[in-house]
């Protein structure tokens, strides 16, 4: 997976991180959480668009298996309400994920 289809696969898990938000109520513990997880991911998303990535090195791919695999997790608990705690505990997943393979690229200056 290319670094861009990568951000764009992460990109498309907010849009419905934040349909699911304008479910739930503001100021409930549900709703803050996914708020800052919301904002987390976007923040690491905006870091991996200025990071080069060696896109064939066997780190990069592992890393971005698992980021696949741990999206494809959440997609299956995102659209379900009453599936909040999972769908939170994917995110924070998800968001661990991407920090880690922040932290194998190299900034573009």
């Amino acid at each position: 997976m290319t670094r861009s289809e990568l951000i764009r696969q992460i990109a498309d898990s907010i849009t419905e991180i934040d349909v699911l938000r304008s479910s739930i109520a503001r100021g409930t513990s549900e709703r803050i959480l996914l708020d800052e997880l919301r904002d987390d991911l976007d923040t690491r998303v905006n870091r991996l668009s200025v990071r080069n990535f060696e896109e064939n090195s066997r780190r990069y791919l592992e890393f971005t298996e698992a980021i696949s695999d741990i999206n494809a997790d959440l997609q299956v608990t995102i659209d379900d309400v009453n599936n909040i705690v999972t769908t939170i505990n994917n995110l924070k997943r998800l968001v661990g994920a991407v920090d880690q393979l922040i932290g194998i690229g190299r900034l573009i200056v």
